[in-house]
């Protein structure tokens, strides 16, 4: 099993195409058998948040509560007292009161 997981990280992380899993893998028929099934069980929305959690626990905040942050079209828009602050192309997103 863990090979299956190994297998789905692994494509998750190069991108590369089902076709193009390497032999030390299980069969690409087995990893996909097993990757629609948990996707669909919803397996890896469970685990994302489970590690959210964890994450946000080892840093000191609360691990329910996840901080607002919006990026619109391009733009980060910060919400200070009512006014809006857009800093254009900055790649960052800012956190949104």
């Amino acid at each position: 099993m863990r090979n299956v997981l190994d297998a789905i990280l692994y494509i998750a992380s190069t991108g590369c195409a089902w076709r193009m899993l390497p032999n030390d893998f299980p069969p690409v028929s087995t990893v996909r058998y097993y990757f629609y099934g948990w996707r669909d069980d919803g397996i890896f929305e469970e685990i994302s948040h489970f590690l959210v959690a964890a994450a946000r626990e080892f840093h000191g905040k609360k691990p329910g509560v996840v901080d607002d942050v919006a990026v619109v079209d391009g733009e980060d828009r910060d919400c200070l007292g009512g006014e809006v602050v857009v800093y254009p192309f900055s790649n960052a997103a800012v956190q949104v009161h």
